[in-house]
């Protein structure tokens, strides 16, 4: 979420880029996105409804 690229998410967790391509693939799949904003939109929308 904080705009990192696949490179850089590969190196802190010590993973190829292609798997953190293939996470994000499969997140947006399973999320029905094609965006790291359409899933942060999300992500606040969740943060609301457990707080109402």
């Amino acid at each position: 979420m904080q705009g990192h690229s696949s490179k850089s998410i590969a190196d802190n967790l010590n993973i190829s880029a292609g798997t953190v391509k293939v996470h994000r693939k499969n997140i947006h799949a399973r999320l029905k996105t094609s965006t790291q904003s359409e899933i942060f939109t999300l992500f606040l929308a969740h943060l609301k409804a457990i707080d109402s």
